[in-house]
Formats: structure tokens, C-alpha cells, sequence
């Protein structure tokens, strides 16, 4: 399963739907654009829609551990402690990022990463 549909059935699951159709009508986005979203894996737009929906912490928090992403350690260290050193922490995402895979994820991902830093920064 690639990561979009991961958290597409995560969406259908939390609106207790079982279509896109009802999903789309639910969250007022076409049912072409969740297509795209499986289609291309496209993390970043799920975790837009989330946000703007105020689920981001419901669907992505809520993981269990052998399902956790390296975004998601690292946002679970940012919480405990504020990071001194933005750099050093993309610097370890990079290291941890050896397989092709775990490089998608990267990517999938930065954009998530830069949020929460920006996000912390602003609570300090």
C-alpha cells in the first residue's frame, strides 16, 4: 500500500465512510482530486486538506509505532524539546534517508517538517 492510500483509508475510516464519493462530499473536494492524491502519493495535499479541516493531529499523530514515519519521530522530539539547531535535525533526516524509499519519504515529507519547526518557533 503507498503512503496516500495509507491515510485515505484513515480519512474514509475517521468520517465513517466507505467511498471516495462520501469522502469528497464530506471534506468539499472533487472526487478526481482524492484520485490524484492516490494516484501520485501525494502526501503534502492530504496534509493541507487535514489542516485546513483542523484533523492534522487525528490523522497524523495517532500512528502506532512500527507505522511511524521519520517526520513523525522527529515531531515527537520537537514536542519534548525545542530543538537548538533546526539544521542538525534536517542534517539527521538526511542520514536516516538511505533507501530510495526512505528518500521518498524525505520528500514526502520536508515540507510537513519545516511546518512543525515554524510552528514551535512561534509557541516559543
Amino acid at each position: 500500500m503507498r503512503v496516500a492510500e495509507y491515510y485515505i483509508e484513515k480519512l474514509l475510516s475517521h468520517y465513517n465512510v466507505y467511498t471516495i464519493s462520501e469522502l469528497s462530499d464530506l471534506i468539499s473536494i472533487g472526487q478526481p482530486s482524492i484520485s490524484k492524491w492516490k494516484t501520485n502519493n501525494s502526501i503534502n495535499l492530504i496534509k493541507k486538506k487535514c489542516r485546513e479541516l483542523d484533523i492534522y493531529d487525528i490523522i497524523f499523530k495517532d500512528e502506532s509505532s512500527d507505522s511511524k514515519t521519520t517526520i513523525d519521530m522527529i515531531e515527537t522530539k520537537s514536542t519534548t524539546s525545542i530543538p537548538t539547531d533546526i539544521n542538525s535535525d534536517l542534517e539527521t533526516l538526511f542520514k536516516l534517508a538511505t533507501s530510495k524509499d526512505s528518500l521518498e519519504l524525505l520528500i514526502n515529507n520536508i515540507d510537513d517538517f519545516i511546518y512543525q519547526q515554524k510552528k514551535i518557533l512561534r509557541e516559543k
